[in-house]
């Protein structure tokens, strides 16, 4: 698989568009949980995934959250859990 990551408009900070198989899909409602001091997202922040890839059998994607929508930000799979009709799964 081709992994490109970069910038793509109107997003700041570069990250793929790909989905690695068995992770959440692009466009998934997502919410922050498992915070630690020091993140600056805290448990049940929101946000969208705009990708995601894998290393070493961990997830990391690339999230906007609702309260920065242009940032792409990376996170881990464990600091984060799906939102589907608003309801946490």
């Amino acid at each position: 698989m081709n992994i490109e990551i970069k910038e793509h408009p109107p997003y700041k900070g570069a990250f793929t568009k790909n989905e690695h198989p068995g992770a959440f899909k692009n466009g998934l409602m997502i919410y922050k949980k498992n915070s630690e001091p020091g993140d600056v997202h805290e448990d049940g922040d929101t946000g969208v995934i705009l990708g995601s890839i894998c290393h070493d059998g961990i997830i990391l994607y690339f999230v906007a959250w609702d309260s920065h929508p242009n940032v792409a930000t990376g996170v881990t799979e464990s600091k984060i859990g799906s939102l589907l009709g608003g309801v946490i799964i």
